[in-house]
């Protein structure tokens, strides 16, 4: 998405507020702030009875926490890649085969489960190391505090059907 649904959003946020302010009887003033990739606006409340004022300005999604432009994802775009490089690796690792041949047959079509077939790996030897490469990294998170025990109990119980539906998967139209 360009930079005209930031600003769309930023808007209708505005708009939102103003209807809002309508309905308890406040005045709303919206300006905008500036135009480009992160735009903001500046909403002025003014209550009816002792004629104050309270001015806030709404971040554009630019601005929040300096998260560049990308917004409310964060890093998700970021964080979802590795996992695909992660599990594309490992996968070509447990199969025997180089990554860029790996990812050929799946964009061929064909599942992990099936190239690992074709090649005389049995699917339980890729998903076995899927889930061993994924509870290390889980292990390193919980070491470096940036994942709670619990939280990586949880996860890891999930692993081997996660894994299992995933070498399973073939590519989408």
């Amino acid at each position: 998405m360009g930079h005209g649904g930031a600003t769309v959003r930023a808007r209708r946020l505005v708009a939102g507020a103003a209807a809002a302010a309508s309905l308890v009887g406040v005045g709303v003033v919206a300006l905008p702030a500036g135009a480009g990739a992160a735009p903001a606006a500046t909403v002025t409340a003014t209550s009816g009875g002792d004629g104050g004022s309270t001015t806030s300005t709404v971040a554009g999604r630019g601005e929040r926490a300096g998260r560049g432009d990308r917004g409310d994802r964060g890093d998700r775009n970021g964080r979802v890649a590795k996992l695909r490089r992660s599990i594309m690796s490992t996968s070509a690792e447990a199969i025997g085969i180089p990554v860029e041949e790996l990812r050929a047959e799946l964009r061929a079509g064909r599942s992990i489960a099936e190239v690992a077939g074709a090649k005389g790996v049995e699917v339980a030897e890729v998903v076995d190391a899927l889930v061993a490469t994924a509870s290390e990294k889980i292990d390193a998170a919980v070491e470096s505090g940036r994942l709670t025990e619990q939280r990586a109990q949880q996860v890891e119980e999930r692993l081997r059907s996660r894994f299992e539906k995933v070498v399973q998967r073939t590519r989408r139209g």
